[in-house]
């Protein structure tokens, strides 16, 4: 399972929209987003739990994408509009990789 969960989260990664969403957001770039996001999700965190085996199920993963999904609509909808249909696109992404192999999710 974590084969085809870094083979997912690479093409992920390669895809143009995953941009915005690859390292962790720091107070540095973006100074609050820790008073908005309570939960923070990005490609870097969910390439390490792969690596260090802490998804459990293909849904883990997805959970953690739709995560990162809904925290761009919650921090960047009314800031840059054009962002959270990028985070759809990586969801779409991975609904259609998940149809292909036949894993279950929802």
């Amino acid at each position: 399972m974590l084969e085809e969960l870094y083979e997912l989260w690479s093409a992920l990664n390669a895809d143009v929209n995953s941009g915005p969403f690859r390292s962790p957001v720091t107070g540095v770039s973006v100074t609050d987003n820790e008073q908005v996001i309570r939960q923070p999700m990005d490609m870097i965190t969910m390439c390490k739990k792969i690596t260090n085996s802490i998804y459990g199920s293909h849904q883990e993963f997805l959970d953690d994408l739709r995560l990162l999904r809904d925290n761009a609509y919650l921090y960047y909808s009314s800031r840059f509009p054009n962002i959270p249909p990028m985070a759809d696109h990586l969801i779409s992404i991975c609904v259609n990789f998940f149809k292909l192999k036949q894993f279950p999710f929802s």
